[in-house]
Formats: C-alpha cells, structure tokens, sequence
C-alpha cells in the first residue's frame, strides 16, 4: 500500500460493536487507488478497537480513532463532520467494504458540482450473501441521475455518499433523534436528503462510485428491520408535515396505503407479513414522532466548520 496519490477529503466511517467489520472496511478504504487525506473512525463500542486506533498514518492516509461515548449513527456522523479536517465529507458504515475507484469517482463528480455545496450519493451492491443472510439498502442502477425538488421516494444512501461541508453549514447536520442507536431507528439519511432538496441544492447518483453491502444479517432479522425501517420513515415523514402543506401527509398515506395492499392482496404469505410490519412501523413512528418530539427542538447544535489541526 504504496506510493498511491491521497484526495482532500474526509472519509467518515461510524461504528458499533463490529470490530472486524470496521477493520475490514478501514483496510478497503486505505487499498483504493486513491486515499483521502484522513479516514475518521467515531468508534461507539463497548470496547476499542486496538487494531484500527493503531494504523496511524499510513502513506500519507490518516486514520483518526476516536473511540466515542455517545449513542447513535446520527451523534457519530456528526462527530466526525465537527473534527474532520476537509471540507469534502464522504460517508460510509463499518459493515461496507469499498471498490477501488469509489473515492477517486466520488471526488471527481463533486469537481463538477461545486457551486454552493454538493451531494452526491453511489451504487450499493450485496456481497457475501449465503443461503441465510441478506444485505439491505441497495442501490443498483447503472445509469447516473440528478434529483431536484420533492420526490416521491428517498434517493440518498448514507452507507455510501459524498456530501461538502458547506452543505452542512447551511442545512444543520444529521438529526440525532433519528438513525440507528435511535428509538425512530432509521430514516436519518432520508431526513437529510429532504432538508437539502428543500434548501435548493440537487443530489447526484454517481453510479462509478461502487460500495459493497455485506450480507451478514440473518434472513431471521428481516421483519425487525422492517419495522426499524417503517418506525424511522413514520417519524421521518411526520417531522415534516405541516397544515397548510400536505406534500408528506400525502407520502405517508400513500407508503401505508401501498403495504396495506401488499398485505392483504399478496400472493405469498411472507411478504404480505413483512409489509404489515412495515406498515405498523409507518404508523407507529409517525404517532410517535407527533406526540413526543413535536416540541424539541428539530436539529442537533453542532458546530460544523473545519476543526483546526
């Protein structure tokens, strides 16, 4: 692992309690063509990872190891955006390993899209997948896009996306009450993604930047993160309604609306179980989000900009 060339950029990988994972996907990173300048490691175990805290510098690639007391996906990723040194912020999870031209493809999609920030987000492909185990969040699109304006589905993918800091600065940082580690689960991704929509900027798929989702889950766990996934979007969607405008109300009717039916018209008894949990999950994160976080305040106070070094 030499004599390569490093990208100014920051690589933020959270983790939890996934020792080897997080070293193989750190070890990933550090075998692309190109490195960035530091990957930050916001470590919430029980225990520190010795093997990562101990890479250091490596060919001019920093691997900062932070081993954190807080809680949560959502708290990690912006711990890492507070200390990271660059202003090109490039996310990914410690169950994730990368394809060698991931960042260079990343780096080079955001040199065409500078003006006032950028986001882009990349393919997810499964690996490892046995008889018994599966990979969610998926993304397998060959063909790149550009998103504007309100959508009627969510397109960022936080286990594999480049987002700049000035993007941050503007719209707050990732919602804490949100994503995993959280009672809501998920949808802090989806969260982000509306707020920028919202604020004016585009999200690009960078179908060239390749990260790979290990199936390591059991076919066992599907239906539970099925309701992680439908209580984290519930929330996601009532955060956002309002009265005098009805673009999320509409969402969340329509996403129950399309599981009821799967439920009760679908073919295999399975699926319609999986897309009744789901539909639960719906209505329970929105109940939930609407009676108990309505009065808090909506965003994490972080401080955003660049940590001197």
């Amino acid at each position: 692992m030499t004599g390569k060339p490093t990208l100014a950029a920051s690589v933020i990988v959270p983790s939890r309690n996934r020792p080897r994972m997080l070293a193989d996907c750190v070890r990933s990173i550090l075998a692309g063509d190109e490195r960035p300048r530091e990957i930050v490691v916001i470590d919430q175990s029980v225990d520190p990872n010795r093997e990562v805290a101990e890479l250091g510098d490596v060919d001019g690639c920093e691997v900062r190891y932070h081993h954190a007391r807080s809680v949560g996906t959502s708290a990690a990723r912006n711990h890492g955006i507070a200390i990271a040194s660059q202003d090109l912020l490039v996310f990914t999870d410690d169950d994730m390993l990368v394809d060698a031209g991931w960042l260079r493809s990343f780096v080079a999609a955001s040199r065409q899209n500078v003006r006032g920030g950028v986001i882009l987000t990349g393919r997810v492909l499964e690996t490892g997948r046995l008889e018994d185990t599966f990979a969610p969040s998926l993304e397998e699109n060959p063909i790149p896009r550009t998103y504007a304006g309100r959508l009627s589905r969510d397109i960022l993918y936080s286990n594999s996306m480049l987002v700049s800091r000035p993007v941050f600065e503007r719209i707050g940082t990732f919602d804490t009450r949100l994503g995993p580690g959280t009672p809501y689960h998920s949808a802090e991704d989806n969260d982000l993604s509306f707020r920028a929509l919202e604020a004016g900027y585009v999200i690009c798929y960078v179908p060239e930047a390749v990260a790979y989702h290990r199936a390591w889950r059991s076919i066992r766990e599907y239906r539970r993160l099925q309701w992680a996934y439908g209580v984290g979007e519930g929330a996601y969607l009532a955060k956002h309604m309002h009265l005098r405008d009805r673009h999320m109300a509409k969402r969340l009717r329509n996403e129950i609306v399309a599981q009821v039916r799967v439920a009760v018209l679908g073919k295999e008894r399975d699926a319609r179980r999986d897309e009744a949990v789901l539909g639960l999950g719906l209505v329970y994160g929105a109940a939930r989000w609407a009676l108990t976080e309505r009065l808090l305040p909506s965003l994490p106070s972080l401080p955003t900009g660049r940590a001197g070094r």
